[in-house]
């Protein structure tokens, strides 16, 4: 190669340097720092952040959740004395004519009722003071496991929200009739509607009890469609519970039972009484008995109550919140000797370079 050859090969190179260097201080402009970003945060320079709980800082912290819970607990003690709550036991007193049998002994002719039912009036007592409107009525049942598993699995949501008229095999055994047709809605839950009815007297003069928006809202809304159900407990022979009267998500003592109970002795709402009731007023329920709890031998009751901004009455709740409250104060104490008598203070992290 030649000196021409060199010098033309040199000046090729320096023109292609020239044009990426160009290329890169034209570019360093957009990324170049516009402002001054030299920060502990942005160099890392920070302390690192290591929350300890020494025994000091958790007594104070278990300290307020006593006060907390043992303040509440009093609060929700006092509010459920102002509750008044009358209740009666009413299975063994309309027992007699319910059964085929007028003595029965076995399971099977347990098992055998009439069909029909049985009335009786049961009493509630006098009012022990005013009972001012609303006060609620319920019905409670013992005994019963709302919440087994073969329960609590055969019923079809999709058929109940209308969105499907054969149940399928999770309503097994109550998924057809006898004839084999289908059962809408289907299952040992709809099956075993609670079919009780009470009519409330106050001195001897009924009182109405509305029905109206005693199930959730959500849960009409949602969770049932507005149809027509069929063969549903049509057959009193073969019936566990009640009928569905208007359309699904017109019943609303249907909907009530549908929602599972947590424990086996529970109670649900079954009505409203909008007028108030003096003091000293003798009250009575005519009760029509028609649902069988003797074939597993539970008892049924009917309540009269008020409520709080806490719901109905509730010992239990008020107690466990006494008696918690009480259990983190004494750890509170503890927590606190131990860091008196044993505590040192905390060494911060050295500082990061």
């Amino acid at each position: 190669m030649n000196s021409l050859d060199r010098e033309s090969m040199r000046q090729h190179q320096n023109a292609e340097g020239g044009t990426l260097r160009g290329e890169t201080d034209h570019l360093s402009f957009f990324y170049a720092p516009q402002n001054n970003t030299d920060t502990k945060c942005s160099q890392q320079e920070m302390h690192a952040m290591r929350p300890t709980l020494t025994p000091t800082y958790s007594s104070a912290l278990t300290f307020l959740a006593s006060i907390f819970c043992i303040a509440f607990g009093f609060i929700a003690r006092d509010s459920a004395k102002e509750i008044v709550e009358l209740h009666a036991r009413y299975d063994e007193a309309c027992k007699e004519g319910f059964f085929v049998s007028e003595n029965p002994q076995t399971e099977e002719e347990y098992l055998r009722s009439t069909g029909n039912g049985t009335t009786c009036v049961v009493s509630l007592g006098e009012a022990p003071e005013y009972i001012k409107a609303p006060a609620y009525v319920y019905y409670g049942v013992s005994s019963m496991y709302q919440n087994h598993r073969r329960f609590v699995r055969s019923r079809s949501n999709e058929q109940l929200m209308g969105q499907r008229e054969n149940g399928g095999d999770v309503c097994d055994p109550k998924r057809t009739t006898i004839g084999g047709e289908d059962i809408n809605p289907c299952g040992l839950a709809a099956w075993s509607t609670f079919n009780d009815t009470f009519a409330v007297n106050v001195d001897g003069q009924p009182r109405t009890v509305s029905t109206k928006d005693i199930s959730w809202k959500g849960d009409r809304k949602f969770k049932f469609a507005n149809y027509v159900a069929k063969n549903v407990n049509d057959d009193p022979v073969t019936r566990g519970g009640k009928k569905i009267e208007g359309t699904v998500q017109e019943d609303e003592h249907f909907i009530v039972w549908m929602r599972t109970a947590s424990t086996k002795t529970f109670r649900k709402l079954w009505g409203v009484i909008e007028t108030d009731i003096d003091k000293g007023q003798e009250i009575t329920v005519n009760v029509t008995n028609l649902y069988n709890s003797y074939a597993f031998g539970g008892e049924k009751r009917v309540y009269l109550s008020t409520t709080t901004w806490l719901g109905g009455k509730n010992h239990a709740f008020a107690m466990y919140n006494i008696v918690v409250g009480f259990l983190l104060l004494i750890s509170s104490v503890g927590l606190a000797v131990l860091g008196v008598g044993f505590g040192r203070e905390p060494k911060l992290p050295e500082k990061r370079l």
